[in-house]
C-alpha cells in the first residue's frame, strides 16, 4: 500500500504543478489582454 501511494504521489505532484502552471499562464494572458485591450 505504501509503495502504491508513493507512486501516486510521484505522479500527481508533477502533474498538479503543470496544471497549476498552465492555469496561471492562461489567467495571466487573459488579464494582460484585458488590461491592454488586445
Amino acid at each position: 500500500m505504501i509503495f502504491i501511494e508513493a507512486i501516486l504521489i510521484l505522479i500527481l505532484v508533477p502533474v498538479s504543478l503543470i496544471v497549476v502552471g498552465v492555469v496561471w499562464l492562461w489567467l495571466g494572458h487573459k488579464i494582460l489582454a484585458y488590461i491592454f485591450g488586445c
